[in-house]
């Protein structure tokens, strides 16, 4: 969540109209994989939350959204949100 407030107050400090919170993760042969399931899990409820359920999960590749996030005098309330999902293998 922090991530993503960071993103959209980004988004207001330079007018932008549009926000995107991408997550990029680097899989290596030392990755934890239990940790890497469980974020992936995370990131998923919480893309179900702010979606109001219209999304399950995040697509490897897609981008959804928009968003439309409730804000505060730090984060807009009218800038949209979009959130993507990359994996690197390495």
């Amino acid at each position: 969540m922090h991530a993503v407030a960071g993103t959209l107050a980004e988004a207001k400090k330079h007018s932008a109209s549009n926000a995107l919170f991408m997550v990029h993760t680097f899989v290596t042969k030392q990755i934890d994989k239990e940790k890497f399931k469980m974020n992936n899990k995370k990131l998923n409820d919480f893309v179900e939350v702010i979606s109001s359920g219209k999304y399950k999960k995040i697509i490897e590749g897609e981008i959804l959204g928009p968003f439309n996030i409730a804000g505060n005098e730090l984060i807009p309330p009218d800038i949209p949100l979009y959130i993507g999902k990359l994996t690197t293998l390495r």
